[in-house]
C-alpha cells in the first residue's frame, strides 16, 4: 500500500467491516483478470488507440503499434495499426494481421490522432527519432488514414539538421489554436544533440502552411521556450478573472530533468497570448530527476485534475502524484506530492523502469477512483493498482502485479479500453524484446 496515512475516527466494529469488506474486494479483484491472447509484432513498443466515434461497440476503436529496435542504431522502425481488435476478443485473436504504416521510421513515438488538420481527412501524428547513433535525426509526419489499406505518411518538419553534427528529434505534440480567429498548430517537444552528445531541449511551435498544403510543405518551426521539454506534454486550462482562461501546457524532460508547467501571461497579470514569445514563463514543479511519462486526471475524485508523472531510472525510478495548487496553478511551492510506487529495473545492464502509464475507470458506470496501470519497462512487468477507498484524502493505493514476463524483458507500452462493449476492459501491453502484444481482460463489477 502507497501513499499519505490516512486517519478515521470509526468504531472499532465499524474498521472491521470495512477491513472485511476491503480484503473481499481485492480477492474479487485479483482474480477478474483474463489472457485473451497475444499479436506477434516484432520490436513493439510504444501503444496508443484511435477512436471512431461513430462506430459501433466492437469496430469503434483500433491500437496504434510503434515498434522499437534500441540495439542497432542502423534499423529502421515500423508503425502498425491493429484494425478494430474488438471484432476478434471472442477467441479469434490470432486472425488479427496488424497493418503497416507505408514507410519506415527512426523509433517513432506514440501515435497522436490529429482530427481536422484537413476536412474530411482522417489523419494521425508519429513523432520520431531517438538517442542512438544511427537514429538521432528526428522528424514529425502527418498519416493519412482515411483508407487504412492505403496509408500515407508527409514529413511536415522544416529540417534543421544544418549539419552531420547538430541533430534534432521529437517526442510528443499535440495541436493548438494560438489565437482566437487562427488555425491550429502544432506544439511539441525536441531534443537537440550535437556531434553526438545531448545538447538541449525545446519547446517548439510548428505553424501550418497555407491552406491546401498542409501535406505538401512545412511547417515553419519557431522555438518558444529552451529546456523545456523533451518527453511528454498536453494542455490544462484553468478559470481566470473577468471570464477569462489561463491556457497552460504541463510538460517532462527526461533530459532536461524536470517537470514543468508553462503559460502565457501579460504585463498585468492576466493571461496572455501564446502568440507573443515575451508573454511566455515556465516554471520547473520539480527537477533533477529523469521525468518521462505525463497524464492529467483527476486521481482522488475531488473534481480537480491531477499530474501523474513517472521517473525512469537504473536504481530508483517512481510513479507520483501532484496536486495542482486549487488557488492558482503559477504558486510552484503549493503543489504537493505522492509517491505511488517506486522501482528498481531487473534486467539488462543500463535498462531503466517504469515506464508508460494509463489511468482508467474499469466499471461500466465510471464513477469514482480510476485505477492506474503501469508498464514496467526494465522492471520485466505490469502493473495495475486499485484504490483502497473512495476518500479523496486518501491516497493509498493496492499494487498488483498484472503480469511478469521475465527479468531480460522490456514492458514498453500500455493501453486500456473496454472494445467491444460488454463492460470489461481490455488491457494492452507490449513486450519489446518479445515481440508481442498481450491483450488482457479485467471483469469488476460496479460497487
Amino acid at each position: 500500500m502507497f501513499g499519505h496515512k490516512f486517519t478515521t475516527h470509526h468504531t472499532t466494529i465499524e474498521k472491521m467491516k470495512r477491513f472485511i469488506c476491503l480484503v473481499c474486494c481485492l480477492f474479487s479483484i485479483a482474480n477478474s483478470k483474463t489472457l485473451r491472447g497475444a499479436i506477434n509484432l516484432r520490436n513493439a513498443a510504444l501503444l496508443s488507440k484511435y477512436e471512431n466515434v461513430n462506430a459501433g461497440s466492437a469496430e469503434k476503436f483500433s491500437i496504434f503499434v510503434a515498434t522499437r529496435d534500441e540495439r542497432n542504431g542502423s534499423s529502421l522502425d515500423a508503425v502498425y495499426i491493429i484494425d478494430r481488435p474488438g471484432r476478434f476478443l471472442n477467441g479469434r485473436l490470432s486472425e488479427v494481421q496488424p497493418i503497416a504504416f507505408d514507410k519506415l521510421y527512426n523509433w517513432p513515438k506514440e501515435v497522436q490522432t490529429f482530427e481536422n488538420v484537413v476536412a474530411g481527412i482522417k489523419t494521425v501524428m508519429i513523432p520520431d527519432g531517438g538517442d542512438i547513433l544511427g537514429k538521432l535525426k528526428g522528424h514529425i509526419y502527418i498519416a493519412n488514414i482515411t483508407d487504412i489499406n492505403n496509408i500515407v505518411s508527409y514529413d511536415i518538419t522544416s529540417s534543421p539538421h544544418l549539419n552531420d553534427d547538430v541533430y534534432y528529434f521529437y517526442s510528443d505534440a499535440f495541436l493548438k489554436q494560438l489565437s482566437p480567429s487562427g488555425e491550429k498548430d502544432i506544439l511539441s517537444c525536441r531534443t537537440v544533440f550535437v556531434s553526438g552528445v545531448y545538447n538541449r531541449s525545446e519547446l517548439v511551435l510548428l505553424k501550418r502552411p497555407e491552406p491546401g498544403y498542409e501535406f505538401s510543405k512545412p511547417w515553419r518551426d519557431t522555438v518558444l521556450l529552451q529546456n523545456a521539454c523533451d518527453s511528454f506534454l498536453f494542455p490544462i486550462q484553468f478559470p481566470a478573472p473577468n471570464s477569462q482562461k489561463w491556457d497552460a501546457v504541463y510538460a517532462v524532460g527526461t533530459y532536461a530533468k524536470q517537470l514543468s508547467v508553462m503559460w502565457a501571461e501579460s504585463e498585468d497579470g492576466t493571461p496572455g497570448s501564446w502568440n507573443d514569445p515575451s508573454q511566455l514563463k515556465m516554471a520547473a514543479v520539480d527537477k533533477g530527476r529523469k521525468f518521462y511519462d505525463l497524464i492529467r486526471v483527476d486521481i482522488n475524485n475531488d473534481k480537480k485534475l491531477d499530474v501523474i508523472v513517472s521517473i525512469i531510472s537504473e536504481i530508483n525510478g517512481s510513479i507520483e502524484i501532484w496536486e495542482i495548487p486549487e488557488n492558482d496553478f503559477r504558486s510552484i511551492e503549493s503543489y504537493k506530492k505522492h509517491v505511488l510506487d517506486t522501482f528498481v529495473p531487473r534486467s539488462r545492464a543500463g535498462s531503466q523502469a517504469p515506464g508508460a502509464m494509463y489511468v482508467q475507470h474499469v466499471t461500466s458506470k465510471k464513477i469514482g477512483k480510476p485505477w492506474i496501470f503501469v508498464a514496467g519497462s526494465g522492471d520485466g512487468r505490469a502493473y495495475y493498482y486499485v484504490p483502497l477507498s473512495q476518500d479523496p484524502l486518501d491516497w493509498r493505493y493496492s499494487k498488483k502485479v498484472l503480469d511478469d514476463y521475465g527479468a531480460g524483458e522490456d514492458v514498453s507500452g500500455l493501453q486500456v479500453q473496454d472494445l467491444d462493449g460488454d463492460g470489461a476492459v481490455e488491457v494492452f501491453v507490449s513486450l519489446n524484446v518479445q515481440g508481442a502484444v498481450k491483450i488482457y481482460s479485467f471483469s469488476v463489477d460496479d460497487e
